[in-house]
């Protein structure tokens, strides 16, 4: 930091200065300045300003006025000090350059570095007279150097006739060695080791102050490791250790163990870094020191997998040195210690984690004012995370953020903080914490190098989740500026590219990863971009350039081969979708003697070629490539509805017992299979006691005598869908079907037209029915009332006639129909056709004109419809 003259040398200057007072102000001043002088800084403040108040014309103005600023500087008002000189700076007379040294002064605490250069600097080339003129030169250099302004600091003392000529006349002043050793600090920043080593050459002037001496050895230490002589820098650090002995210094005995295990660390010698940061666990060391020396240990053991080791020796040390000032760091050490463990081995056995836990547990509520309690946060934050508990993990990372002070630690607290807010699905706190690293931590090299584009791609998927395109693409332009060469750039793009995609902007997606293409030439990720691509044009149902890229893909990158099974099944859905059915029955089949054992795509293409062979009505290939689905890819969620399509394909070749084979193997299937979700399941099971039902229909009868029997045990399957899963659409069709049953049975037995009306207006009544149900519904309680009035004659039958002609004409006009419906047209033409004898027979209306209507709502049938008209106007015999 910038030097500070001794304050007793500045007061007694001042009161040496005094002129004649009188008897009140002398007084006062007087007052004012032994509380100064006694470190009264408050009454110090008060005093002098109530001096300056009370005598606004004495001459010593100047000097009150100085002291007050000091008095408030040592209290930490730096503003209010600044403050007070500026304003007063004019005023100051002789005193000016004494203004301006604590005016830099104040500036430089507060951490306005460049203030305090710039001010430091005037003084030096304002005051030629000054005494303060080499600490101004001393003072301006140590502000470059919190800057990280080196080349300023070399061409500063360089060019400084006031330090190159204190260096000639007393190369011994404590100004000048400072000086020398900023310089050479300069030079070692600046990547000029050699230049550095000459000016720390001449030994003469350090010998006599240890502490400066000190400073020299550790600089030509980190000089030997720049140049890549580690032995060279290990040597030093005896003669470091010398010079700490000889300054009497405590903290720089410790350092300078510190040092030398880091040296021994650099050279892979662990085990004996261990043991000399061990020497700063028994030796008195400041707090920091041990603590330092207490994780380090902790670290370099865990480095070697010596996790048993490293913990009986800090346990050991807690039991020795209970009240060791790093008894704090030494627990959390031995938290973290349980955490690289953990990692290390990763095994659901492993106890690493629990234990961890337990000693940051007894950190955070023993140690609550220990300076490390932040870093508990973070370590304990990394816990919960490893347990994926996403909310404690952030709450420990937000915690951690506030008590860690600005460094690395923070940065990384900051950034898992966003990682776990958004695993919570927290965006908005995710997107500020990924931009607090970016916006607080570019000073830290390793932060700006690692995390901060990281934290930029974490922003990009957050405003991706987000929706917040804009964000998304200004992010993406800011990491392609600045990380071009990072390996988060090109995925930042596709993300993008894929969002997009996702939200159904095809065009915009297929603009970002034709960018991809142009800006990373040689990603390993362009083949993926290029089936983004060919996914856009499949957006846009444009089949053709779809099947061109995938076509140009597997001749350019047939190599990949994680991605070459999705490609061909892509290659061959795009050419079912774009109507080459043939191309695609032969890449579908050659994908499965290529992939066999894909287990997700196999199944869905043995699936598709079982519809194929289904529309071609090739029932027995098609129960076949469905019976693959079930019998090889079990675990596939194909399997059970391949199961029922197996069973359709074996009634569309009338294989009855098959058929019903495949129904039970489903009906028995009582609990939901793990790779459905119930919903599904339930439908499944519908649909097979539905189609079992529907086999029995079909199926001649093995009773000779009754050649309906089936339709009897039919019903009980329907019956059962319509009550198990009442409510459903299922259950509305499976009405429709019981209505058929029992319209079958009437034939026999009459009675049973009642309970086909019952069970055909139970659909008509249902909210779960569609269209085409609820039409075949009241067309088949239609045919019950015609059946009845084939039954009797007279009134009756013109009333059950006219009954059924309503009903057909309800569906021909489309009164059944609810809001926002339209009408089914093959049930439209049915009612129509079914209506048309009774319009004629009843003589309800004209036939003609009705056949004119059908002709009108269905012009596709007008050829078949005006043989129908002919057929009406032909006499009967």
């Amino acid at each position: 930091m910038a030097r500070l003259r001794p304050l007793f040398l500045i007061l007694l200057a001042l009161i040496l200065s005094a002129g004649r007072l009188s008897a009140s102000e002398e007084h006062d001043f007087n007052a004012a300045a032994a509380a100064f002088q006694d470190n009264m800084w408050s009454r110090a403040e008060s005093q002098f300003a109530e001096f300056i108040k009370k005598h606004p014309d004495s001459a010593r103005l100047p000097e009150a006025t100085l002291m007050q600023a000091q008095a408030e500087f040592n209290q930490g008002k730096l503003q209010d000090a600044i403050a007070l000189l500026q304003g007063r700076e004019s005023s100051a007379g002789s005193r000016a350059d004494q203004y301006a040294y604590w005016i830099g002064q104040a500036q430089f605490t507060n951490g306005d570095y460049s203030a305090a250069a710039g001010t430091f600097a005037r003084l030096a080339s304002t005051y030629p007279g000054s005494q303060w003129r080499l600490d101004a030169v001393d003072n301006e250099a140590a502000a470059y150097a919190k800057l990280n302004q080196w080349p300023q600091i070399v061409a500063l003392f360089q060019k400084s006739p006031i330090f190159q000529g204190a260096a000639q006349t007393n190369a011994a002043d404590p100004r000048v060695l400072n000086g020398t050793l900023l310089l050479a600090q300069a030079f070692l920043s600046d990547n000029q080791p050699a230049a550095a080593a000459n000016v720390l050459q001449p030994t003469t002037a350090f010998k006599s102050k240890p502490a400066f001496d000190w400073r020299r050895l550790y600089l030509l230490g980190h000089v030997e490791l720049a140049e890549g002589n580690t032995n060279g820098a290990l040597a030093l650090t005896s003669d470091l250790m010398d010079a700490a002995n000889r300054a009497n210094s405590a903290d720089l005995r410790a350092q300078s163990v510190a040092e030398q295990a880091g040296v021994l660390e650099k050279l892979g010698r662990l085990t004996e870094a261990v043991s000399v940061y061990g020497q700063n666990l028994t030796n008195g060391s400041p707090d920091d020191w041990q603590r330092q020396a207490v994780l380090k240990i902790a670290e370099l053991s865990a480095a070697q997998t010596n996790f048993s080791g490293a913990e009986n020796s800090l346990e050991s040390f807690r039991s020795q040195f209970p009240d060791s000032p790093g008894a704090d760091s030494t627990l959390l050490a031995l938290g973290e210690l349980h955490i690289k463990s953990y990692v290390a081995s990763h095994s659901a056995t492993n106890t690493d984690l629990a234990s961890a836990q337990s000693y940051l547990n007894e950190f955070i509520d023993t140690y609550t004012n220990s300076p490390l309690m932040g870093k508990a946060y973070l370590d304990r934050g990394w816990c919960f995370w490893l347990e994926k508990n996403w909310a404690d993990s952030a709450s420990d990372f937000q915690l951690a953020t506030g008590k860690i002070p600005p460094s690395v630690d923070q940065a990384v607290a900051y950034f898992k903080l966003g990682d776990a807010a958004f695993r919570n699905n927290d965006f908005n706190t995710a997107r500020e914490s990924y931009q607090a690293v970016v916006d607080n931590f570019t000073n830290y090299p390793v932060v700006a190098k690692t995390l901060v584009p990281e934290a930029l791609y974490q922003i990009v998927r957050v405003s991706l989740q987000q929706k917040d395109a804009p964000v998304a693409t200004n992010t993406v332009a800011q990491i392609l500026k600045i990380y071009r060469t990072s390996p988060v750039a090109d995925k930042s793009l596709l993300i993008e590219g894929e969002s997009f995609s996702d939200w159904n902007q095809p065009q915009t997606a297929r603009a970002l990863f034709q960018e991809f293409e142009k800006e990373f030439p040689g990603s390993s990720q362009l083949p993926d971009v290029e089936l983004a691509i060919a996914r856009t044009y499949e957006q846009e149902n444009n089949w053709p350039m779809a099947i061109k890229i995938y076509d140009d893909w597997i001749q350019i990158f047939s190599s990949d081969t994680p991605l070459l099974p999705d490609v061909k099944y892509a290659q061959a859905w795009a050419n079912f979708k774009g109507d080459r059915e043939t191309n695609a029955f032969v890449l579908f089949t050659n994908f499965l003697a290529e992939f066999p054992s894909n287990a997700d795509l196999t199944p869905v293409a043995e699936w598709w070629l079982g519809d194929y062979y289904s529309g071609q009505g090739d029932w027995p290939n098609a129960e076949e490539n469905y019976q693959l689905v079930f019998q090889y890819w079990p675990n596939s969620s194909l399997a059970w509805p391949a199961v029922l399509m197996a069973g359709r394909s074996a009634m569309g070749r009338t294989g009855y017992a098959d058929a019903k084979a495949y129904f039970i193997k489903l009906m028995a299937q009582t609990n939901v299979p793990p790779q459905l979700d119930p919903q599904s399941w339930y439908s499944l099971d519908a649909q097979a006691w539905f189609a079992y039902g529907d086999v029995l229909m079909q199926e001649p009868s093995s009773d000779t005598n009754n050649a309906l029997a089936n339709y009897k045990q039919a019903i009980q399957y329907f019956e059962y869908v319509s009550k198990q899963y009442s409510g459903s659409e299922q259950a509305a069709l499976a009405w429709g079907e019981i209505g058929n049953c029992y319209l079958q049975l009437a034939s026999q037995t009459p009675q049973y037209y009642s309970d086909a009306t019952n069970a055909y207006l139970q659909v008509i009544i249902s909210p779960s029915a569609e269209v085409s149900a609820r039409c075949q519904a009241q067309l088949g309680v239609g045919m019950v009332y015609e059946k009845l009035a084939a039954l009797t004659n007279g009134v009756a039958q013109t009333a059950l006639q006219q009954t059924a002609l309503d009903n057909y004409l309800d569906v021909f006009f489309g009164n059944n129909l609810h809001d926002g419906e339209s009408a089914d047209p093959f049930w439209v033409k049915e009612a129509g056709l079914d209506a048309l004898p009774l319009v004629q027979s009843l003589g309800t209306g004209d036939p003609n004109k009705f056949i004119d209507q059908m002709e009108a709502l269905l012009p596709e049938q007008k050829a078949f419809l005006e043989k129908k008209r002919l057929a009406l106007s032909r006499p009967k015999n």
